[in-house]
């Protein structure tokens, strides 16, 4: 049986799907590198041409992985109602994934030339204006100015990255615990 092009925006947003879930499942087999995309379109089940149908390169992937992590913490922490004694569970979601922490560490998307410009400031932009958001959020949920709330976010991610690359993992939770209540304590 001869496998049929998506023609609906829903037929296509399952097949990249199929295709992120299967480069997230064989990179956290080995997280060391990025999976190529043959072994990628093969746990997927699909056609080496398909695959660029949705995807340019397999770094492009690992940057639309990032970006669902982002929007699935970006969502969960604006659906919370926040107060400065809460603020672990404002990072929880990104803190437990475990595809989140390890894409970061290991930098493997950040300098790839697999990623075009314009993909590049397509994230950013994301990123950028998804923390703004927040921010004004941040701010009138615990009374502080939106450019504190906004640097206490941008120190609070660029923690969580750095911690998972220098702490060990027994010592991960109470260090980052510690390093979050310094940044919302002031």
């Amino acid at each position: 049986m001869e496998k049929q092009r998506a023609r609906s925006q829903a037929e296509k947003e399952f097949r990249a799907k199929g295709i992120i879930e299967s480069a997230k499942k064989i990179y956290l087999e080995n997280p060391n590198h990025l999976p190529e995309v043959a072994k990628i379109i093969n746990q997927a089940g699909m056609a080496k041409g398909s695959f660029y149908n949705y995807f340019t390169s397999k770094e492009e992937i690992f940057l639309e992985i990032l970006r669902r992590e982002y929007k699935q913490w970006f969502y969960n922490f604006s659906t919370q109602k926040l107060s400065r004694n809460n603020y672990w569970d404002f990072f929880k979601s990104l803190i437990q994934s475990e595809v989140f922490l390890k894409l970061c560490i290991h930098g493997q998307i950040k300098n790839s030339e697999g990623i075009s410009v314009e993909k590049r400031k397509e994230f950013q932009d994301y990123l950028d204006s998804h923390l703004e958001i927040l921010s004004e959020k941040v701010a009138k949920d615990l009374t502080i100015n939106k450019a504190q709330a906004k640097q206490n976010l941008q120190q609070s991610l660029s923690l969580i990255i750095g911690h998972q690359i220098y702490t060990r993992e027994s010592e991960f939770i109470s260090s980052m615990q510690s390093g979050l209540k310094k940044i919302w304590s002031t």
